[in-house]
């Protein structure tokens, strides 16, 4: 007999809403305007409560226009809001908002973070906020964000006092500022000192607004005026319409946005930190001239500006393999050297319009599943790509042997048949593995606290090489269909339990008049199995299966089950239908 296996009733949520994009090709206007991004280092890290809070014109100009690396840390996912899109709410909602905000950044070229925080709905202040969240540990959160973002100056969205809105809202201009205090001192949070070192913001400002009009600044307060309304000729488009875009990825808040037309402007004030006289950067270091070797790749950098070719963006190809050359020659530690090496890895896969991805033609699998997936590369510029090899688990597949060569729109196809392990764990958002710590999620690994979503699943890694430089890319492996409607679609393959369950209702009352049945659903992926029903902590004797229904067609056994009285001594009429679970035999 078969070792009984167990499935209880739990929620997988499913991530299918955005794709890790490598090496999608771009006009090399964009390329020159990235290349602008990877010269300059200054770190801007902007804080408010929740998804839809931020100043998206701000953040499009900052990150287009001062060509800063820009991050957006929400403090939660925005799970007590309105849903103007679908029935979904709490949890459900937070990870729709989620993605709208992984897309918001898309679109206007910043980063997104969070906190364990959830939103737990409305509250008037800041002191019933954080009757709710532990605040140390979402402090601790914004603290780790600091130091592993390394911004030289904060901005947030609302301002400390009180009352003057949503407590959510003042609660994280509050914990921000005593971040900004404490992210540089070693004694707080030590414990986060294993991955990350202390660091010290130059400054913290306030973006001033009036959500009912032009903000018109208070004489005797500090401000500097942003000019957030000009165009940029690289992208083709100006800071407001790249803002309005992003900002009309709330689509679950029903913030579709039009554009505004003309100069306009935006203010931040200074909370804390050092005095400036010309900018909010002033005395802020440029970082390339910080380290030893940096002034030359700085000049490196200068001139691919000055020589950049529009018209043949391949011609710029071995420059910058002599910049990436000279930037690993560096051998720092520092994260923000690695990441932007990182960029002009994909700067040079853009520039030879290379494409590679890892498809397959269903959308879920389950531990033990063999799936047919395929890997596929193509290089349609004239420099050649040598030594591809694609490793999945423990299959290492070659794609060009010896001095074999692909170029000149040549394609590399390769079949892989995949075994998903028996131990494979489940597709779902990772901050939801775990069951919740009051008004906070738990999250128990630090590395992940404050990712936007889970690191690509599953996948496989590329490795290739060009002009003698080795290039190595995680590859995630998608789902790749063509919609009727939307033509093109790709999304992350997930791996799901081979049988889920689901309820009718989440409590039974067994009281005079009501209703003691439930429907319980089995489904089934790939085919019927044998197995029994059963609640855990109810005795055989408490519930009663009344009928059982395979619907074939869509792979479901449902159960109806009527609950009976409690025995002799129990006074407890409400029966939690929490341990629900179906034992395969």
């Amino acid at each position: 007999m078969l070792k009984p296996k167990v499935f209880q009733a739990s929620v997988f949520f499913l991530f299918g809403l955005f794709g890790h994009t490598l090496a999608q090709s771009i006009p090399s206007s964009q390329i020159y305007h990235q290349l602008l991004q990877l010269k300059e280092t200054k770190r801007v890290l902007y804080i408010a409560a929740h998804p839809d809070d931020e100043n998206t014109r701000l953040i499009a100009y900052l990150v287009n226009g001062e060509h800063a690396e820009v991050a957006y840390l929400s403090l939660t996912r925005g799970d007590g809001g309105q849903n103007l899109i679908g029935k979904e709410l709490g949890i459900e909602l937070g990870q729709i908002r989620t993605q709208e905000l992984i897309k918001a950044r898309e679109t206007d070229g910043g980063r997104q973070f969070f906190t364990r925080a959830m939103d737990f709905g409305y509250s008037k202040n800041p002191t019933e906020t954080l009757q709710n969240w532990e605040k140390g540990k979402v402090l601790a959160d914004v603290v780790w964000a600091i130091r592993k973002f390394q911004p030289d100056i904060l901005i947030t969205r609302f301002n400390t006092i009180p009352g003057a809105t949503h407590g959510q809202h003042t609660t994280s201009a509050i914990l921000a500022g005593e971040a900004f205090q404490l992210a540089g001192k070693s004694d707080a949070f030590p414990e986060q000192l294993k991955w990350v070192k202390p660091w010290q913001p130059k400054r913290i400002f306030f973006n001033a607004y009036n959500f009912r009009g032009d903000f018109e600044p208070e004489e005797g307060k500090d401000y500097y005026a942003f000019e957030v309304g000009g165009y940029n000729p690289l992208l083709g488009k100006t800071y407001n319409q790249i803002a309005a875009d992003s900002r009309t990825m709330h689509k679950s808040q029903g913030f579709g946005s039009t554009a505004g037309i003309g100069a306009s402007k935006d203010y931040i004030e200074l909370v804390d930190g050092e005095q400036y006289v010309n900018g909010p950067f002033d005395g802020i270091s440029d970082r390339w001239e910080a380290i030893s070797g940096g002034k030359e790749i700085k000049s490196q950098i200068d001139q691919l500006l000055t020589q950049f070719n529009f018209l043949e963006p391949e011609k710029n190809v071995a420059s910058f393999l002599n910049l990436r050359s000279s930037m690993l020659a560096l051998n720092s530690g520092e994260t923000w050297v690695k990441e932007k090496v990182s960029k002009l890895d994909q700067l040079i896969f853009k520039a030879m319009g290379l494409e590679f991805e890892f498809n397959v033609r269903k959308e879920i699998g389950f531990p033990g599943e063999k799936i047919n997936a395929e890997f596929v590369f193509n290089n349609p510029s004239l420099t050649p790509v040598s030594a591809i090899n694609f490793q999945v688990a423990e299959s290492y597949l070659v794609g060009t042997k010896g001095e074999e060569t692909v170029k000149a729109n040549e394609t590399i196809n390769m079949p892989i048949e995949l075994a998903l392990p028996e131990n494979s764990s489940y597709s779902q958002p990772y901050w939801l593995k775990e069951p919740f710590d009051g008004s906070l999620y738990r999250v128990l690994d630090q590395t992940q606290i404050g990712k936007p979503f889970n690191d690509p699943h599953i996948g496989g890694d590329l490795s290739f090489s060009i002009a003698n430089q080795e290039f190595k890319v995680p590859v995630q492996l998608n789902y790749k269909f063509n919609d009727p409607v939307d033509g093109e679609v790709k999304q992350p393959f997930v791996i799901v339990p081979e049988v889920d369950l689901t309820v009718s209702k989440e409590n039974v009352f067994l009281v005079s008049g009501a209703d003691p049945t439930l429907t319980v659903t089995v489904n089934f992926r790939d085919q019927y199995l044998e197995g029994e029903l059963d609640f855990e902590g109810l005795a055989s004797d408490q519930f009663r299966i009344l009928s059982i229904e395979d619907i074939t067609l869509q792979k479901r056994r449902v159960y109806t089950v009527s609950f009976l009285p409690n025995g002799e001594g129990k006074k407890d009429s409400n029966c939690p239908i929490q341990n629900c679970r179906w034992e395969k035999l």
